[in-house]
């Protein structure tokens, strides 16, 4: 039986769509607050237990790296009580799609030793568990909305080479016989947790702002550097643009157009604004693989220079 339907959506600049996300600073405060599962889980061994039991005996469970049966530091064989002992911690139990049975969200270390989380969602059905999202992060946010909806708000975190973030929200619901699954926001970023940027820093811009860029193309920094607003062709040579930490986060032609979260001032007077572009739109931008390794994004978040870039705020 079919009982799931995943969607995504995702707003254009200049519609009433609702977003999420009005300002960097909210970004910023969402991600660095501490997220209490206590008051919003439900507490059952048993549906636990009966949750672990299913992944250690699934056929295909080696799949999963972080569900092989072995200890890696002494090589002996992982029993269901060893496996359960690690992982009871970090499964959780609440009812995601408002159908009055426990769903699963899994955030824990996949093995002994990883040094980032996994945030895994298993919709319930009968005695039935069914994978819907993997994300390499944590929650951060879980909100019940209109229309016995809800929404669970993950935090993807820079991992290894990797520096770019991301926070995508999706909502659950079950309107009728079919639990829907929808992707609402989806947006990459950098820099969202920099220390040289603070609330005496930055300054909001009122919500639901757009900026359009012109009359010329227009590069997003992955910080906002006096120095990037000079020699980018030394920027963009080989040595730079397959960096890892390279400046460049993405190019926008003329005309592109994004939402405005905040703006920054630097040291030399330039001013930034940190834009969120979507990738849906006639013009559309290039994101560059070495920045965003999650290619699935629908949107991204960066600096670009006000002045450099000739950009116009445009409010709906």
């Amino acid at each position: 039986m079919c009982f799931l339907q995943i969607a995504a959506q995702r707003s254009l600049p200049g519609t009433n769509d609702r977003y999420r996300f009005h300002s960097f600073l909210e970004m910023r405060s969402l991600v660095t607050a501490p997220f209490d599962w206590n008051a919003l889980e439900t507490f059952d061994q048993d549906a636990t237990l009966d949750f672990l039991s299913y992944l250690y005996n699934r056929k295909d469970s080696t799949e999963y790296f972080w569900l092989e049966k072995y200890n890696p530091y002494d090589d002996s064989s992982y029993t269901l009580e060893a496996f359960s002992a690690y992982h009871v911690p970090y499964v959780h139990l609440i009812d995601l799609d408002r159908d009055k049975d426990l769903d699963i969200v899994y955030e824990g270390y996949q093995m002994p030793g990883y040094n980032t989380k996994t945030t895994m969602v298993f919709i319930r059905h009968k005695k039935q568990y069914l994978e819907t999202l993997s994300e390499d992060g944590i929650v951060v946010g879980l909100n019940e909305i209109a229309g016995k909806k809800k929404e669970l708000i993950v935090f993807h975190y820079p991992c290894c080479t990797e520096y770019t973030e991301s926070l995508k929200v999706i909502e659950f619901s079950k309107p009728g016989k079919t639990t829907v699954i929808q992707q609402t926001e989806a947006i990459g970023f950098t820099g969202i947790t920099n220390d040289r940027l603070n609330e005496l820093a930055v300054f909001p811009l009122p919500p639901m702002s757009f900026a359009e860029i012109g009359p010329d193309s227009a590069y997003i920094f992955n910080t906002p550097e006096p120095d990037y607003l000079e020699n980018q062709e030394k920027l963009l040579s080989d040595q730079y643009l397959f960096d890892e930490y390279a400046a460049f986060l993405a190019h926008c032609g003329a005309g592109t157009s994004g939402r405005v979260l905040d703006q920054y001032t630097d040291e030399e007077g330039n001013l930034w604004y940190f834009m969120e572009v979507p990738l849906e739109q006639p013009n559309k931008p290039v994101m560059f693989e070495y920045a965003f390794y999650d290619q699935t994004l629908k949107s991204f978040a960066g600096w670009i220079p006000v002045e450099k870039c000739s950009l116009k705020i445009v409010t709906p």
